[in-house]
């Protein structure tokens, strides 16, 4: 029950794209009623639905390394079934990320403390019923399908609440998000390393 990242090399497209320009990303803003960095999230006990848990971060070849992130799950999204069949991924399971149905999930997040340009994007993910987890897909900005449009990109304000899009699927097409988690094998060694969030 391992985190699979399947990054996409490329998508085919059926129609030209039109001379529309894309809108200006949401600014990311201050939000005062983060909780604190020093509080936090106990792994053993999920993280209520809506409500910011705290996270320690470790992130490689960064100056700090360690830092502790705000985290809340968003809105979520089904997507339909076999909506990425021009999808080729580099991970040869390509038949399986063409004939996924996507779950978007907006994750919004805020740096507390340490590396300012850390992200929990890459480390979220979700969990069935029976523990399984899904697969977290990188796809191009115009596949990601999130309720909520991320933020700008490269805010290093600490307590900046920012929003980004997982996109995420289980190999049996018939599991559902039983709850979310954030898993980081370094800042949790012990355990499943996650902290888990409530859907």
């Amino acid at each position: 029950m391992r985190l699979i990242a399947a990054a996409v090399l490329g998508v085919l497209l059926t129609s030209c794209a039109g001379g529309d320009e894309e809108p200006e990303p949401p600014r990311a803003t201050v939000n005062p009623a983060l909780p604190a960095a020093t509080a936090l999230s106990d792994p053993a006990t999920p993280v209520p639905a809506g409500t910011f848990g705290v996270v320690k971060s470790h992130s490689t070849g960064d100056t700090p390394p360690d830092g502790v992130l705000a985290v809340k799950v968003g809105k979520v999204r089904r997507g339909e079934a076999g909506e990425f069949k021009d999808v080729k991924s580099l991970t040869g399971n390509s038949t399986a990320v063409q004939r996924a149905t996507p779950y978007f999930v907006n994750v919004h997040y805020a740096v507390l403390a340490g590396d300012p340009h850390a992200s929990p994007v890459r480390k979220f993910t979700a969990v069935d019923a029976a523990g399984t987890r899904a697969n977290a897909l990188s796809v191009p900005d115009s596949l990601e399908k999130c309720e909520d449009p991320a933020t700008e990109q490269g805010v290093t304000e600490l307590r900046a609440e920012q929003v980004r899009c997982a996109v995420l699927y289980f190999d049996d097409p018939a599991a559902t998000p039983a709850a979310f988690v954030y898993v980081d094998r370094t800042a949790y060694p012990d355990g499943d390393h996650a902290v888990r969030f409530a859907a």
